[in-house]
Parts: structure tokens; sequence; C-alpha cells
């Protein structure tokens, strides 16, 4: 008699993307966030960021600096809207520019900016507040 195994529930992965052009940022987040439970793929550029989300995906969300040469975070996330591939954004970046809150508007509800330096908890409860389930 063959003994059925049970059935366990599938719990989706908390994946996210971490992008940034400065390694010791892009790594320092990187753990912040894997200690805080997800799970981290990084990318050093707009278009890695593109890459990743494409052809590694799904993720939940992704914390993107603005300022990476190529292609900047803004750039990165208008692409994957373009593809369809909208997420959760959460823009990072020490620029000063008035402009930026604009245009990060222009991507959307579910995109938001962080001005650097920022606390974590702040990252916290962003990231909570862009994944919780609509109300």
């Amino acid at each position: 008699m063959t003994r059925l195994q049970p059935i366990l529930p599938v719990v989706p992965r908390r994946r996210i993307v971490v992008a940034d052009d400065d390694p010791a940022f892009r790594g320092s987040l990187a753990d912040a966030v894997r200690a805080h439970g997800f799970e981290v793929t990084v990318a050093a550029s707009g278009m890695e960021l593109v890459e990743r989300v494409v052809y590694q995906g799904p993720f939940v969300a992704l914390l993107a600096d603005i300022s990476m040469p190529w292609m900047n975070g803004l750039q990165a996330v208008r692409r994957l809207h373009a593809f369809g591939l909208a997420l959760p954004a959460v823009m990072i970046s020490a620029l000063e520019d008035r402009e930026l809150e604009a245009w990060v508007r222009c991507l959307g509800a579910q995109t938001v900016l962080l001005r650097k330096p920022f606390e974590l908890p702040l990252l916290w409860r962003t990231l909570d507040d862009l994944l919780a389930p609509a109300r």
C-alpha cells in the first residue's frame, strides 16, 4: 500500500532585487534585506536590473538607486513597465533634485522615493506598505 505524503501549502518566496552601482552600498543593503527575511538578487546597473526581473523573476519588489550608469533606476522601472512587469519599487537617491519626487510619482502609486541616508526601519515600513494587500 502506498503511503500518501501530506501536501504542504506553497509559500511564495519573498524575493527582492537590489540594484545599485556602488558595490559597498549594494552589498550592505542586500545583507540588511536578506536579514529581514527576503531572498535577494543583486544588480549593478539599470540594465542588469531589467535582465534580473525579466529572466530570474518573479520578484515581490525592487530597490533601485536612481543614479546608475548607462540606464538609471527610473529608466529601468519604465522599461519594466513597458514589458508589463510593474513591481512595487523603492527608488533610492542621494540627489537633492526637487523634481525627483515628481519623476518617481510618474511611475505609479506602487513606486516611492527614499532619500539617502535613510534608517532601515523606514525602509521596512515602506516595504510593508507597498507589499500590503490592497485594502
